[in-house]
């Protein structure tokens, strides 16, 4: 359960993310259209300046993808900065991680809340 847990998310998979909001039920989600061949396109191109390192070969899309889960993390803690500005206070613990790991496992959500608490706890 992640009822002890807020989920902010970002997803380049419109398709899924009435999927996504079922089994996260997420504060916010953002789902976009998959940017990942645009993104290597630009990013290889940028790749070719000899300040990074000049031109080279990269496997097919493995730098627009890159790119494009950066890109997503970032839209995600943009979700919740903004949240945490819209609501007055600020996390005192933030997990980064995709929608594709285990996180469903029953214990989870208590035992990333009681690290959360040990944390602070810590502090």
């Amino acid at each position: 359960s992640f009822k002890r847990v807020d989920i902010f998310g970002h997803l380049w998979s419109p398709e899924v993310g009435e999927l996504i909001r079922s089994l996260y039920e997420p504060k916010t989600l953002v789902a976009e259209d998959d940017r990942s061949v645009f993104l290597d396109c630009n990013c290889s191109r940028r790749a070719e300046d000899y300040e990074l390192g000049g031109p080279g070969p990269f496997y097919p899309l493995s730098c627009g993808r890159t790119m494009s889960h950066m890109l997503g993390m970032q839209r995600a803690i943009r979700l919740k900065v903004a949240y945490e500005t819209l609501h007055r206070f600020k996390y005192s613990a933030v997990l980064v991680s995709r929608w594709d790991m285990l996180w469903l496992a029953e214990w989870f959500g208590s035992w990333l809340y009681s690290m959360a608490q040990k944390g602070l706890s810590n502090d």
